[in-house]
């Protein structure tokens, strides 16, 4: 793998090259999508780049982020469909704050793996900052969850959060962060349950609802900024906190209610600039998002559609390539699209 500075020289060098090899890596990206195993992956580059010995074990090498030649790293990124700017690694020489962003960038094209890659790195490094630190550690768990990796999410902040790593201007939102991380894993296991309700899942639910329930009320007049997140004297963070109750009204299959919370969160970030976190557009994808799915429920389906078209519009304008997939699977599953 290369450095950031390391690949972006590479990636000056070799324009040439691309646009001659234009018409090989579209084919490749088409045969890859087909289902393309990695030894017919091999050969097929083998083929283009001239050279007999290129082997499954290069693809791997790749696919696991380890070392390997410029050319067969460009040449194997490219027929995996990933983009060669994602094939560099971190290092020290990196500004960790340019890394956080990075990692955020990851998480939403849903490469969590590089975000993965990325938080680690952070989190091993000496002499940062308390906020940073503390911004890096809620991020990687954001990650987490939306890998479906709600158990390591959740050790994460916990231990995170026992050990004081955590500052005490951003400990709301890791609160935050964990009940969402827990509404999910709760329903991880709705799923596993065909939707019946056990007892574990009744005592988690309850937990979750109390917790988010102080936050919002906590944080709805609060007079406290966190830099870069929840702004707006911390009611952002009481809007996201009645989004996430309103998520368990569905989950309960109150969607009237559901409904009402959606819009009024809505609402709110429709008062505030795009240009500001609570306001952003991915958040209120979110919201637009939500709104559909209790409207297709309650057969409101030129509502909810009118709603999925908002919030995939808002998806592209913030590149958010992850929420954009969501809401074109949820258009399929209403038969919306």
């Amino acid at each position: 793998m290369l450095t950031r500075k390391a690949n972006g020289q590479a990636v000056r060098e070799r324009r040439e090259r691309i646009e001659l090899n234009d018409e090989d890596l579209k084919l490749l990206r088409r045969e890859h999508r087909h289902g393309l195993s990695r030894r017919e992956l091999a050969d097929l580059i083998a083929a283009r780049l001239g050279r007999p010995d290129f082997s499954e074990k290069s693809v791997s090498r790749c696919e696991s982020g380890r070392r390997v030649q410029v050319t067969t790293l460009f040449l194997v990124s490219q027929g995996l469909r990933m983009s060669f700017d994602e094939t560099w690694t971190p290092d020290d020489e990196d500004d960790p704050r340019q890394l956080l962003d990075d990692m955020r960038a990851f998480d939403k094209r849903a490469n969590y793996a590089k975000a993965e890659e990325i938080g680690e790195h952070l989190r091993g490094r000496t002499g940062l900052e308390a906020d940073l630190y503390s911004e890096i550690c809620i991020a990687a768990a954001i990650a987490r969850d939306h890998d479906g990796r709600w158990e390591e999410g959740l050790n994460l902040l916990d231990r995170s959060l026992a050990e004081g790593r955590i500052g005490a201007p951003f400990r709301p939102w890791a609160q935050y962060q964990l009940c969402v991380l827990r509404r999910n894993y709760v329903q991880n296991l709705l799923d596993r349950t065909f939707g019946r309700i056990t007892k574990e899942v009744e005592v988690l639910l309850s937990r979750v609802r109390s917790d988010l329930q102080q936050i919002k009320s906590t944080n709805e007049e609060a007079q406290r900024s966190i830099s870069g997140t929840f702004e707006d004297e911390g009611r952002g963070l009481a809007v996201a906190a009645y989004h996430q109750l309103s998520v368990l009204e569905m989950m309960e299959g109150h969607f009237d209610r559901a409904l009402q919370g959606f819009r009024e969160c809505l609402a709110r970030r429709n008062t505030r600039p795009p240009t500001s976190e609570m306001g952003a557009d991915y958040r209120r994808a979110y919201e637009h998002r939500r709104i559909a799915q209790c409207c297709a429920q309650l057969r409101l389906d030129e509502e909810a559609r009118n709603h999925f078209a908002e919030a995939r519009r808002l998806a592209i304008a913030s590149k958010h390539e992850r929420l954009e997939r969501e809401v074109l699977r949820d258009l399929s599953a209403w038969g919306l699209a």
